[in-house]
């Protein structure tokens, strides 16, 4: 679709998921709504959009700490929108949990015994998820950012209005744009 694929994947699936079901979630308040953007997303400042839509630039951990940079800065100004509809939003970190996502990775005898010996279970990595979906203690709390089922401070920029509507306009604008070639792509059934 012309824009990076882990940003595409990471941020822009779940931000077209998350807001083409926004009425069913407000309809079904109290609801909670939780978003995945691991601790990487301290390794950039700002996103750079020329980036993600060069196809020569690509950089696996920078493009994966602009999803979660993506992710958190949608989390917070989504939770700023819900604000008394009953609707919660909250982001997290899982930690480095083995999942099996490391087969992709070079140096693969290496890198599975590190995983072995210093990563979180599949379940522990899901511990801070289900907390957020689950506790009564957090029932009310919005728009903050956790690891280890505590609050953490995000990446500077995610907190950022102007930051934040910069990245929902170039959202919206870049899934009309698709939506648009696809809908030209279409033969028409007439």
């Amino acid at each position: 679709d012309g824009v990076e694929t882990q940003f595409g994947v990471n941020y822009l699936g779940h931000f077209q998921l998350i807001t083409s079901l926004l009425d069913v979630v407000k309809k079904s308040a109290p609801a909670r709504i939780v978003i995945y953007a691991a601790i990487g997303n301290h390794t950039v400042d700002k996103i750079d959009y020329e980036y993600l839509l060069d196809k020569h630039k690509y950089m696996p951990y920078r493009s994966c700490a602009y999803s979660e940079v993506a992710n958190i800065s949608f989390a917070n100004q989504l939770a700023d929108e819900l604000k008394n509809t009953g609707v919660t939003v909250n982001s997290l970190s899982p930690g480095m949990a083995s999942t099996g996502i490391i087969r992709h990775f070079p140096m693969q005898g290496l890198v599975n015994f590190i995983s072995r010996h210093t990563c979180l279970t599949p379940l522990e990595g899901a511990a801070t998820a289900i907390y957020l979906l689950l506790s009564s203690d957090v029932e009310s709390v919005t728009g903050r950012y956790w690891a280890h089922e505590v609050i953490q401070e995000p990446n500077p920029n995610t907190l950022d209005r102007r930051e934040q509507e910069k990245l929902r306009v170039f959202t919206e604008n870049f899934i009309a744009d698709i939506k648009s070639k696809q809908a030209a792509s279409t033969p028409s059934s007439s």
